[in-house]
């Protein structure tokens, strides 16, 4: 099996953030966060309803 590269932004600088993921030639993407923290991630441009 090949491997995969993973590109990792954390949205706030901290790694117990709000934390983003891209697997390189895959369509989707991750949004990691804590749960009191959904509102900052549901308020992202690629959480929109459209999307799901």
């Amino acid at each position: 099996m090949a491997g995969k590269q993973v590109r990792l932004f954390l949205v706030d600088g901290t790694p117990g953030g709000l934390m983003t993921a891209e697997i390189m030639n895959w369509t989707g993407h991750v949004l990691k966060g804590k749960r009191e923290r959904l509102g900052d991630i549901r308020a992202r441009p690629a959480t929109s309803s459209r999307d799901w």
